[in-house]
Parts: C-alpha cells; structure tokens; sequence
C-alpha cells in the first residue's frame, strides 16, 4: 500500500509541475504544410529558459503516462493476481520496476532531443516564414516541433514508431487492467466494504487516465 502512495505523490508532483510550467510557456501550437511546432509565448518563453521547460512539459507527460500504467498494473495485481503481490514488497523488484521505468524515461528523452529539438536548419527554416507570434522576436523564442524538410531521416523515423509502440503497449496493458479489474470485482464474493474500496480505487484510476 506504501508504494500506492507513493505513486499519487508522484502524480501530485507531476501536475504540479507541468501546470507551473505550462503557466509560464503559455505554449502556443503551430502548424503548416511542412511543420508542426509547439512554441512558449510566455514568460519565460526566451531561449534557452523555455527550451528547458519545453523539454520539462514533454517529460511530465510521458512521466503522467507511465504513473497511470504502473497504477493500473499495481492494482490489477492486488486484485486480480494476489499470488503476485510479493513484487512490490522486495527491494530487488522494486528496483527492476524503477530501472525499466527509468528506461522508458530515457527513451522518451532521446525522442525528444533527436526528433523535436529544432536543429539549425529548422530554425532558419521558420525564421525566413517570419510566423507571427507576439512581443518579441522569433529569433528568441522557444520551441519545438517536427519538420517534413528537416527532421525525416532513418533515425527520427525508427524512434517516431518506436513511440507509436510504446504508446499501444500502455495503451493494451490500462485497457486490460481496467477490464479485468471491473470483472474480477463483479465475480469475487466479498464483502461489500472491500468491494466499494476496490471500486473507488479503480474510479480514480480511470479519472487519471482521462
């Protein structure tokens, strides 16, 4: 139970920063034929503090991502494979879980850096289109985004499917936590009081996951 805690401690953290960062970005989507960018227009929307909070947002949301399938695999075990609870009493398998947790973080960074952090052709690219964005100059804003021009190469595509998959896998994996979790409450005969916990426990994830 200790480490369900932990886990909504996280998920406060997590909203709190990305609110706090999205108040002072105030990002602002663009998109064209060739490009789709995601720029700060706040703040602290000047390069390189809004780069770094650009990066920070995009991070949070793979972390909120992660928060809610690693909720729903914790308590689709205690309800449904009580057999496999041992798991989050061992330190050996909590620090699995934390490394291939970290990993999956790791792997979002690489995404981040390689297909959406704005090369030096990109940058021209849009500097010469003059986008319309308020204040101050293009030139000291922060963003960014993909272009068909300058961004597709064998790497940005490999990782873009490599996302595309880590996204179904979480994706299958809440969707039959959730139903197996919603059957196994139905069928179980216990008492009320248990069975109303569990089903609160399951509402919140499912608010989570919107």
């Amino acid at each position: 139970m200790r480490t369900y805690k932990y886990g909504f401690l996280l998920t406060a953290i997590q909203d709190l920063v990305t609110s706090l960062c999205t108040l002072a970005l105030i990002p602002r989507v663009i998109s064209r034929n060739s490009y789709l960018i995601f720029i700060a227009t706040g703040y602290l929307s000047d390069f390189p503090y809004g780069q770094i909070l650009l990066g920070t947002v995009f991070v949070m949301v793979c972390l909120s991502l992660l928060i809610i399938t690693n909720n729903f695999i914790y308590r689709y075990i205690q309800v449904c494979q009580m057999r496999y609870s041992y798991i989050y009493a061992r330190k050996k398998s909590i620090i699995i879980i934390c490394v291939a947790n970290m990993a999956f973080l790791l792997n979002c960074g690489i995404v981040l850096v390689v297909c959406a952090w704005p090369s030096v052709h990109f940058r021209q690219q849009l500097y010469k289109e003059r986008i319309s964005v308020d204040a101050t100059a293009l030139e000291q804003k922060s963003f960014m985004g993909f272009s068909m021009e300058h961004s597709v190469n064998n790497l940005t595509i490999f990782l873009m499917i490599d996302g595309l998959l880590m996204m179904v896998m979480f994706t299958m994996i809440g969707s039959y936590s959730a139903f197996r979790i919603r059957s196994t409450l139905k069928e179980r005969s216990v008492s009320d009081k248990t069975i109303n916990m569990h089903k609160k426990m399951f509402h919140t994830l499912l608010l989570q996951s919107d």
